[in-house]
């Protein structure tokens, strides 16, 4: 009996079913700030300016 007193493991787990409303509140706002981080530092493809689409219209290339 000495593995169930005090192991992280299950105490999370008892907390997990007597509380599931709070573990996925956790993973919604994990969710979203991590997908805010992601547009936020991600580089952007640099085709995309609405300069080079000017130029390509001009030159008579597909604009993207």
């Amino acid at each position: 009996m000495g593995f169930f007193k005090d192991n992280v493991v299950i105490e999370f787990f008892h907390r997990f079913f007597r509380k599931p409303g709070d573990i996925l509140m956790w993973l919604f706002t994990g969710l979203i700030v991590t997908s805010t981080l992601y547009l936020i530092l991600a580089p952007f493809p640099s085709d995309f300016g609405i300069d080079n689409n000017i130029d390509n219209s001009k030159k008579g290339k597909k604009r993207l």
